[in-house]
């Protein structure tokens, strides 16, 4: 497997210690464990040689970083070599950036907004590709909600939700302004149905309705045995009306009795 690896040291001109910042296009693999829990949990591999990689508590690279884990990546981050015990000497890259290899622009994590999930067993991530917003929505439930907020003066130009459910009975999106309802059906056809609700009142949305989004169904790469698909939905522009500060989102994969 093709591997480049770039590394670059530099040295400020004040008296602040030395770093090394590389960027690596390789294997990422994560569950690993090691005698006396001597690892990060995680290494990438390019030609022949084998890095740790340390992701930190930063859960939006975690969770990037175990979808993508088996694959080719590229990763930047501070180079750091420690002393070990069972492994005398240990070489670990400090994650700041974390992309597939094939992606032909980097998905960045944004500081300018934030996802909140209601339940621990939500986890979401949150990414900007081309301009555009990305929430990436994983529910062991399969029920729950979140709270996406702004920290900038604007929403991005597009806005996608991609829920890693087994199906997809309901999914909202509200701010004060409207709030936008999916249903997908069950069937092989899995066809998408959109209401929206505005001024207490709720009405389907025409297919040729500036505010119509359908919710698709991705189906999963058949290479991949992890991949289980998911349902990705662009929010339509009457959310983000008047610039809300605040979305908020609730998903059921099905209806409980």
């Amino acid at each position: 497997m093709f591997a480049i690896l770039f590394a670059a040291a530099a040295m400020a001109a004040d008296p602040s210690p030395e770093s090394i910042t590389v960027t690596v296009v390789g294997t990422l693999k994560t569950g690993i464990v090691a005698i006396g829990s001597e690892t990060t949990g995680a290494t990438i591999t390019a030609g022949g040689v084998t890095w740790e990689v340390d992701c930190g508590k930063d859960e939006q690279l975690r969770a990037a970083a175990e979808k993508l884990s088996g694959k080719l990546v590229r990763l930047s981050g501070q180079l750091e070599r420690r002393k070990g015990v069972e492994v005398k000497e240990r070489w670990i890259v400090h994650v700041s950036s974390l992309q597939g290899a094939d992606d032909t622009k980097p998905l960045k994590r944004s500081p300018e907004f934030e996802a909140t999930p209601d339940r621990k067993d939500a986890k979401l991530g949150l990414m900007l590709k081309e301009g555009e917003l990305i929430v990436d929505v994983v529910s062991e439930s399969g029920i729950g909600g979140a709270k996406l907020r702004r920290g900038g003066e604007s929403w991005p130009a597009g806005v996608h939700v991609r829920l890693y459910l087994k199906g997809l009975e309901q999914f909202r999106a509200a701010s004060a302004e409207a709030t936008a309802q999916w249903a997908v059906s069950n069937d092989a056809d899995r066809t998408s149905r959109m209401s929206l609700i505005k001024g207490g009142k709720k009405a389907p949305v025409a297919d040729d309705s500036r505010d119509y989004t359908a919710a698709r169904f991705i189906p999963p790469n058949p290479n991949d045995p992890a991949d289980k698909g998911y349902f990705e939905v662009r929010l339509p522009p009457v959310v983000f009306h008047n610039n809300p500060v605040e979305v908020q989102l609730n998903w059921i994969d099905f209806f409980r009795e």
